[in-house]
């Protein structure tokens, strides 16, 4: 479906209806925030790295689904630069 089939699918007010009842979670998706702070240096490495990778720096902290507690030679073979020690 293109975007002007899909823009005349849901112009019909019948496509809009829920379809069926709403369910609500057991349990929350996540546990909550955890603040982590980077002395100056380490800011400035992970920018370098983020940079060299073309993501955000953000991007670049958060491991890619299925990495997470991977090495880092596991999370350098999809794009991240891991060059130099930072930690």
């Amino acid at each position: 479906m293109n975007e002007a089939e899909a823009y005349e699918f849901y112009a019909d007010p019948d496509h809009l209806t829920a379809s069926g009842p709403g369910q609500r979670r057991r349990r929350p998706m996540k546990s909550g925030m955890i603040p982590v702070r980077f002395s100056p240096d380490m800011i400035a490495a992970v920018k370098r790295f983020a940079s060299q990778d073309g993501v955000t720096v953000s991007t670049w902290i958060r491991p890619p689904p299925g990495l997470e507690g991977a090495p880092a030679s596991a999370a350098s073979s999809h794009g991240r630069s891991r060059q130099g020690a930072i930690g």
